[in-house]
């Protein structure tokens, strides 16, 4: 709802200012209910875009200066976690490791054990043949 009201603004900005001052409060109002700081973002360029459009240039500082620091804070916010990431991300790996490990133990185990039944399964019919040819014998 915040987003109609925005692309209102734009448009309205094109011709009537002061109503596309009118739909940018409605959708900053509502972006302010609910929280949305991308669009509290975009407003706070559009509200320096329609004081500049107005002549107002202490309004349209003050609302560019409140847009560089959401900006800022926004940005913060991402890269803070981001970091809270990178343990979580350390343990997947060590965890990925552990598996790999396991793998291989697992494929070695199991090689070994085709070797011997293979070895058995030779093994077993030459000492017959073995065992019958000494007896002949």
């Amino acid at each position: 709802m915040a987003e109609a009201y925005y692309i209102l603004a734009l448009n309205a900005l094109k011709g009537d200012v002061l109503m596309a001052l009118s739909y940018l409060k409605q959708c900053d109002s509502l972006a302010t209910q609910i929280q949305v700081r991308q669009q509290q973002l975009k407003n706070l360029k559009l509200y320096s875009a329609i004081y500049s459009k107005l002549g107002q240039v202490r309004q349209e500082k003050e609302y560019l200066e409140k847009y560089i620091n959401l900006r800022d804070s926004l940005f913060q916010d991402v890269v803070t976690r981001n970091l809270n990431l990178i343990p979580l991300k350390i343990k997947e790996e060590q965890y990925r490791l552990q598996l790999s490990k396991q793998e291989a133990r697992i494929l070695n185990q199991s090689v070994t054990n085709l070797f011997f039944i293979f070895v058995f399964v030779i093994s077993v019919p030459f000492l017959i043949v073995l065992i019958v040819l000494l007896r002949k014998n």
